[in-house]
């Protein structure tokens, strides 16, 4: 299943990257995010390959998501894999400086076939485009609030 969605930003470019990949401005915008731990020292420059785990709090436990970095071209592409009660998910944000600001877009791809029977598909698709959608609009305050001009 793939689920797009896209968000203008009244930022550079630049600064809306630095929003995806450090710890600190993730947690501004990506709920219950308690940290980012690199299985192993991170090549800042080109960081595809690099291993990771989120550790994400909900209700009254601390979740582990194991991930990696698939492709970077910073400041215009970050895909990430993360695996998420075994359902690859697999999202690829792609950002454009336009006039006045970053288009954000983002693809979200997941893959399991069981889940499409269990939740109905249609509905379950919309669940989750509506989540993705308030994440971005989270982000997209976040940034717009610390912007530097």
């Amino acid at each position: 299943m793939k689920i797009t969605s896209s968000t203008r930003i009244k930022t550079y470019i630049e600064e809306v990257f630095k929003f995806l990949l450090n710890e600190d401005k993730l947690k501004q915008w990506v709920d219950g995010l308690e940290s980012v731990e690199y299985l192993f020292n991170m090549d800042e420059y080109n960081p595809v390959g690099a291993k990771f785990k989120l550790k994400i709090s909900s209700e009254d436990k601390v979740n582990e998501y194991n991930g990696e970095i698939v492709a970077y071209d910073k400041p215009r592409l970050l895909a990430v894999k993360v695996f998420i009660d075994n359902i690859e998910t697999g999202i690829i944000f792609n950002l454009e400086s336009i006039l006045f600001g970053t288009k954000l877009n983002s693809e979200v791809y997941l893959k399991h076939e069981g889940i499409y029977k269990k939740n109905g598909g249609f509905l379950f698709k919309w669940n989750v485009k509506k989540v993705i959608r308030g994440k971005l609009d989270k982000m997209k305050i976040a940034v717009e609030n610390s912007r530097v001009y």
